[in-house]
């Protein structure tokens, strides 16, 4: 959660963490931003409201207005304008904890645009909403050259207690960037969401967000009287400026072009005429290579419309850069990978290892590389038809092909460091790509599956989520895994695994008591070389030819 602790003072911009964290999450949370006797002042005002008939309160400048047709979901039960009233209300116009903040992430002096009071009773809560998805040209977020220039942020000022299970504030954080609508838009929450994380606050606190996370405000509060929210709208909408120098809320881009389908005449389609002219199959180290004719070769260059996720794999994948697999070894599978691990990782490097695998260590592990060709189960699991088919849509359609397979053995009671991801990672072949247009184009895809029971605090693989699209450089490089906040634990157990782009900011933490150890294989697009030590033995090749899978992600790189 990014959380600025303020006491009362001037607050100036942010430190680069808050920076880090609000472009990772699309919030941040003040803690402390209206002072105890100014939220009792508040309070008092709003009672004094109540307490009004609705031709006074409309006449006295709050007006109120009520959901309607919405009621039956549980949304807020009525909202009061509260501009025009003046009074104490005046006091949130400009308050110095959160302005200044909010100036930095608008990119420039400000507007007020509008004010409400906010009361919620009864409900289960209110729908899911917004995300980049939507495109709203008034909502957009957006960084230029490393400035904020947010269209909309609004600032919510808890006016009483929310706790988690009692009426907080809501977002799915990460979804301000979102490239795919998120399942059940306008819907009510799932109870058990994975993705939704709530934020608890105490009067006083408040929450600045850009308009495009997916917010909502969860589970019937237990007083007779909702958490207060005063939302500060600091921007305008369509034709409302917000920068001095007349520019409008700039229009989203939608994302890179979709790559154009061959049509009938193209060059593509002629190409493909001469290479389906070509006497007999192209083969590889034993492995034919698709058969290309004028019908397939636009979807074998292009990858589109391969399509083998759910909705809501799609969507979590690109807002949080993992997906959970679940079991992908059964326990007698789990139990021979990990004695054959622990064997071949206790030789010297050089006594003994099978034909094709070697070994590498330091003071933080030690990695068995090209386990593969160990055969059993290391060449079973990674060419599952179901991890097959979520690669097939997440690197490139059919041209995916296996770039590592390794093993690792992490050593009890050595803390790791968090690994970069997002634009500052150096490492472009672990780039992540989606478009609007709905398709990915990950470089490097990584399945991880614990041999080992994992648990937060010992060993478990941690991920700072929605990392991979994160445009700072975290602040963590001088840290323990342990000690970074926004690193969420993520505990597997024995045979269940993850998927995650190689963009991910991530990290093992240190095993208490005994060393864990880890299959982890790597897939990536057609080109892309094999990692160092992993290259497919011709044994390997000719052994995997019959299974149209494993001949496929065993090819050596290659172009179409």
């Amino acid at each position: 959660m990014a959380v600025l602790r303020y006491r009362h003072g001037k607050v100036i911009g942010m430190t680069e963490e808050q920076r880090y964290l609000f472009d990772l999450n699309g919030y941040l949370t003040v803690r402390g931003a209206l002072p105890d006797e100014l939220v009792r002042r508040l309070n008092a005002e709003l009672d004094l409201i109540d307490a009004m008939s609705e031709e006074e309160a409309t006449a006295a400048g709050a007006a109120r207005q009520t959901n309607g047709d919405r009621d039956r979901y549980g949304r807020l039960e009525h909202t009061r304008v509260l501009l025009p009233y003046g009074g104490v209300f005046e006091s949130l116009i400009d308050p110095p904890a959160t302005v200044p903040l909010v100036e930095e992430m608008i990119g420039g002096p400000l507007r007020l645009d509008a004010m409400h009071f906010m009361a919620r009773t009864t409900g289960r809560g209110t729908v899911l909403h917004h995300g980049y998805s939507e495109l709203l040209a008034y909502s957009e977020y957006a960084l230029n050259r490393g400035r904020f220039e947010c269209v909309s942020v609004k600032i919510g000022y808890a006016l009483s207690d929310a706790g988690l299970d009692d009426g907080p504030f809501t977002v799915i954080p990460g979804s301000h960037k979102s490239n795919f609508a998120v399942p059940g838009n306008r819907e009510l929450p799932q109870a058990d969401d994975p993705l939704a994380e709530p934020i608890p606050v105490r009067a006083g606190d408040a929450v600045l967000f850009s308009e495009e996370p997916d917010p909502r405000r969860a589970d019937e509060p237990r007083r007779p009287r909702a958490a207060h929210h005063l939302r500060l709208l600091r921007a305008g909408v369509p034709l409302r400026l917000v920068r001095p120098d007349g520019a409008g809320p700039r229009i989203p881009r939608p994302g890179h072009p979709a790559p154009a389908r061959a049509g009938p005449g193209s060059g593509a389609v002629r190409g493909a005429d001469r290479l389906q002219r070509r006497s007999g199959p192209r083969r590889v180290n034993g492995a034919d290579r698709p058969r290309r004719t004028a019908s397939n070769t636009s979807v074998l260059q292009t990858g589109t419309g391969q399509r083998r996720l759910t909705d809501g794999e799609r969507f979590r994948f690109d807002v949080t850069g993992f997906l959970p697999l679940g079991a992908l070894l059964d326990r007698s599978g789990t139990a021979a990978a990990r004695r054959a691990v622990a064997d071949h990782a206790a030789r010297p490097a050089a006594d003994g290892l099978p034909a094709g695998v070697t070994a590498a260590g330091n003071g933080l592990e030690r990695e068995l590389r090209n386990v593969v060709e160990l055969g059993g189960v290391f060449e079973a699991v990674f060419a599952r038809p179901d991890l097959h088919a979520r690669m097939v849509e997440l690197v490139w359609g059919e041209q995916v092909r296996l770039i590592s397979s390794r093993a690792l053995v992490r050593r009890a009671g050595v803390s790791g460091r968090v690994t970069q991801g997002g634009r500052a990672d150096r490492r472009r072949f672990g780039r992540y790509r989606a478009f609007v247009e709905g398709e990915f184009r990950c470089l490097l895809v990584t399945v991880l599956i614990a041999l080992d029971d994992t648990a937060p605090g010992d060993g478990a693989f941690g991920v700072i989520p929605a990392s991979h699209k994160a445009n700072f450089a975290h602040p963590y490089a001088d840290r323990p895994a342990e000690d970074v906040p926004a690193l969420r634990p993520l505990p597997l157990a024995a045979g269940h695994a993850l998927l995650y782009t190689e963009a991910l900011s991530c990290a093992l933490t240190a095993p208490q008591a005994a060393d864990k150890r880890w299959l982890l294989y790597q897939y990536g697009p057609s080109y892309m070389l094999d990692w160092p030590d992993c290259t497919p033995s011709a044994a390997l090749r000719e052994r995997a030819a019959a299974d149209p899978i494993k001949a496929a992600l065993l090819r050596e790189p290659y172009y179409h």
